[in-house]
């Protein structure tokens, strides 16, 4: 675990879910320290990743399918934020689109989301 991003997701749940035992944190990044039986650990060891989940402990078991695998230069601070943003913002674009909308108002333009979604139409 390097970085995870602090949702409003994680804001408005932290209390509850803390009773509950579950470990917060919508998404992170990190590198893979261990693979399980049949990955191949020489391939994997030692990658940056980004995940959804459990992001706000030390450590996180995935699987393979769901890591966003990131290129060696990617700063891993700035991947803790590569699933809910984007896929967002992938979204409210397609939604745009699929209506056939021209124009689109969208409250919150300067937040991180609102930039993402400005710059995708």
């Amino acid at each position: 675990m390097a970085y995870s991003a602090v949702g409003q997701f994680d804001k408005t749940l932290l209390e509850q879910l803390k009773k509950e035992g579950c470990v917060l944190g919508c998404e992170g990044s990190g590198v893979i320290e261990d693979v399980g039986p049949g990955m191949d650990g020489a391939l994997l060891k030692g990658r940056k990743v980004a995940f959804l989940g459990d992001a706000w402990s030390e450590y996180a078991v995935k699987n393979i399918n769901e890591l966003i695998f990131l290129d060696e230069d990617v700063d891993l601070k700035q991947a803790a934020g590569a699933f809910v943003n984007p896929m967002s913002a992938l979204c409210l674009r397609k939604i745009v689109k699929d209506k056939g909308c021209t124009t689109c108002l969208f409250d919150g333009a300067s937040s991180h989301l609102g930039k993402l979604f400005i710059q995708l139409c």
